[in-house]
């Protein structure tokens, strides 16, 4: 009786170990590399009862219908089987910055079907099918070294390919001081003193790929650390908090410096209040934006506030020269929607933090209503999230919205006067768009239908003089179009493609790498177009600028440089512009050989005639250059006590010998002082106001004087 339950217990092991195999072995699995979920016999099961087909994959080959896979998602999230379209393999080999194999470099991909994430093996090697089309791939490696390719187009023949070959670059650390204002007692008339700024908010944003960017905070020091990041431009943002309105931002290009410097300004409490009309109520919710800072090219102050209950505001704002005011509510015009209202506001914000400031008023007006449809071409659909578009004027102001899915849209807040349209969805426009608002048409316009027009692309390669493929060349538009890219990087195999780009519009191409550039290009007209560009060699011109009369470098003077055949031409695409350094020195690089015509612009000096030049590959051509101050009327404006009087408006006016008229009109700086030039041989007055003071007049003025005193006299409090 043992023994027969013993054979009995046997058959049966022997028969659940049967089915255990058959199931393995039939059950078929996903041979992908970043752990991808593996489809067992109930997941068969119930593909086969819905009548839907068998998984079935052939590992390293194409995907066969009816495989999952997973469109990757944020780094973690679970794995989710899911149909993916026949589509190409992607398939290669990543080295490091040291040429050797590169193992386990994250990849992340982002195309039309989601976005993919997959790892190189230790051996470096990667192989995954996607579906067709075009995408961003960003390769991070995880001892240093990353890459970049904004515009990888997978196609039938991708497969077929041979290996992808790519080599990360090698990244850089860079270190970012932040400094601010040390707080002084109300009223203190010392000089600032700048002291570490502890915990400050910094990030290093990389221009195309979010995924590079990096977040940190200040330490004891000031001092934050960014790791492992491509010497490319970054956009850098600065707050002194993660709760600030206040924020600094610039684009750097990283790798030129070992440490970034950013000096936070001073701040003064800004009050106001925003109405529906002169007398009407307060407007709550209203965005307001203002941007403070002495020059674009090193970093804005950027302030984003809104107002509370009953439309009042209260904030405190950098004390720099304010550059721009912007503020908008659901219904409303836009504001300011005049030069003269936007004149006064930032008159009020560049006096914030004196004496008898007075809060900033802002009156908002009621807007038009503007209804209508966006009509595609036949065989074209709309995206099913709408289109994004944006209202423009002449006066800069821009009002965005979206549309439905079928095309309808409406957008408040609309003023008189003409307005055109651009598209924030890439590759749409509506080229005879054009509309003109006025009071008589009420409070609500319906317009007549919209016709659209898609992009027709552009691509093609970049090449070297032997003919060969050039990777990481940018192929940029001149000019940059609005609403669209205005330029990509060439991939691995030269090709770049600006799939969203209007071959029917007017512009020119042109590539550079380096000091490497190609001759620029007209865009060909019609449907989608291939254009070749080829790298040549080029040389520069360097150059000196001094003062005639004292032989003093002149900082500030605008270089600009243009081929010699065409420089009368205001629109020439090649021209180029530089600025002197603090010395007069300038350099200018990436000129193809050939004539260029050289042009002087300094403030306070004669105009420059302008010189022409040989540029050679060979040797870079050097200048020293000359420019006239003419006649030139400097000294300082005082008071009785000789106290300095800034802000002074200072205005000379006169006739020359030839009889031309010439004006010029400038304010004191903060020591008083003022210097007119670039005035041509003749005789002039010289004017100088200020509030509460007399005016000051002196005539017959004929010979440079760069001593003048100034001495304003206050008006009289008593008689009438």
């Amino acid at each position: 009786m043992s023994r027969r339950l013993l054979l009995l217990l046997m058959l049966c092991a022997a028969g659940g170990l049967y089915w255990i195999l058959a199931d393995e072995l039939w059950s078929p699995s996903v041979p992908l590399q970043d752990d991808e979920a593996l489809t067992g016999r109930a997941e068969r099961e119930r593909r086969l009862a819905e009548g839907g087909p068998a998984l079935t994959v052939v590992p390293g080959g194409r995907p066969r219908q009816g495989e999952t896979v997973r469109p990757g998602g944020a780094p973690g999230e679970p794995a989710q089987a899911q149909p993916t379209p026949v589509g190409a393999r992607f398939h290669g080999a990543v080295r490091g910055p040291d040429g050797q194999p590169a193992g386990h470099v994250r990849v992340y991909l982002e195309g039309p079907a989601g976005t993919f994430e997959l790892a190189t093996d230790a051996q470096g090697r990667f192989d995954r099918p996607l579906p067709l089309g075009r995408y961003a791939a960003t390769f991070v490696g995880p001892d240093g070294g990353a890459l970049f390719l904004p515009a990888l187009v997978l196609d039938a023949s991708t497969s077929a390919a041979g290996d992808l070959s790519l080599a990360l670059l090698p990244t850089v650390s860079v270190e970012v001081l932040v400094l601010r204002p040390q707080e002084r007692e109300a009223g203190s008339k010392e000089k600032s003193t700048w002291i570490p700024a502890v915990g400050a908010a910094v990030g290093l944003v990389h221009r195309q790929a979010s995924r590079l960017g990096q977040n940190a905070t200040t330490g004891g020091e000031g001092l934050a650390l960014f790791e492992g990041l491509l010497a490319q431009p970054h956009e850098l943002v600065v707050s002194l908090s993660e709760d600030d309105a206040t924020r600094y931002v610039a684009e750097v290009t990283l790798g030129e410096r070992p440490r970034l410097v950013v000096q936070m300004a001073e701040r003064a409490v800004l009050k106001g209040k925003v109405t529906d009309g002169v007398e009407g109520p307060g407007v709550s919710e209203a965005v307001i934006t203002l941007r403070h800072g002495a020059e674009e090219a090193d970093g804005v102050f950027e302030t984003t506030l809104e107002t509370v209950p009953g439309g009042s505001f209260e904030v405190p704002v950098p004390r720099s020269k304010a550059r721009a005011v912007h503020v908008s509510a659901a219904g409303f015009m836009p504001w300011p929607s005049t030069p003269t209202a936007r004149f006064s506001a930032l008159s009020t914000l560049n006096r914030v933090g004196r004496p008898r400031t007075k809060p900033l008023h802002i009156v908002l007006e009621q807007g038009i209503l503007v209804r209508g449809m966006f009509v595609p071409a036949e065989d074209v659909v709309l995206p099913p999230e709408g289109l994004a578009f944006s209202f423009w004027s002449r006066g800069g102001v821009t009002i965005a919205g979206r549309s439905d899915p079928d095309g309808s849209f409406e957008i408040a807040g609309l003023g008189t006067g003409r307005w055109g349209i651009k598209f924030r969805t890439p590759g749409w426009a509506a080229p005879t768009f054009r509309l003109t608002l006025r009071a008589a048409m009420g409070p609500v316009f319906d317009l007549p239908d919209i016709r659209l027009l898609r992009a027709s692309g552009l691509r093609g390669r970049v090449l070297d003089v032997a003919g060969r493929p050039v990777a990481g060349a940018y192929v940029a538009r001149l000019p940059p179009p609005a609403g669209q890219p205005a330029g990509t990087f060439t991939d691995p195999l030269g090709q770049w493609a600006l799939p969203d780009a209007f071959a029917s519009r007017s512009g020119y191409l042109r590539a550079t790498l380096g000091e490497l550039v190609t001759r620029i290009v007209p865009i060909p007209k019609g449907a989608e177009q291939t254009v070749d560009l080829h790298l040549l060699p080029t040389g520069r011109v360097t150059g000196r600028v001094q003062d005639k009369d004292s032989g003093a470098g002149v900082p500030g003077v605008t270089v600009t440089l243009s081929p010699a055949d065409r420089y009368a031409d205001p629109d020439v695409p090649e021209k180029r512009t530089e600025r002197t350094d603090a010395t007069g020195v300038f350099t200018v690089s990436g000129l193809l050989p050939g004539g260029w015509h050289v042009v002087l612009e300094g403030i306070g000096f004669r105009p420059h005639a302008g010189v022409t030049v040989e540029v050679r590959v060979e040797k870079p051509v050097e200048l020293a250059l000359q420019l006239d101050p003419g006649v030139v009327f400097a000294g300082q404006c005082v008071d009785e006590q000789g106290t300095p009087l800034p802000g002074t408006k200072i205005h000379v006016s006169g006739t020359d010998t030839s009889g031309w008229i010439s004006r010029r009109t400038l304010n004191t700086d903060a020591a008083g002082r003022f210097r007119v030039g670039g005035l041509p041989e003749g005789t002039y007055v010289l004017r100088a106001l200020q509030d509460g003071y007399q005016p000051f007049v002196k005539q017959h003025l004929s010979r440079s004087d760069d001593g003048m005193k100034v001495v304003l006299h206050k008006k009289s409090t008593t008689g009438r």
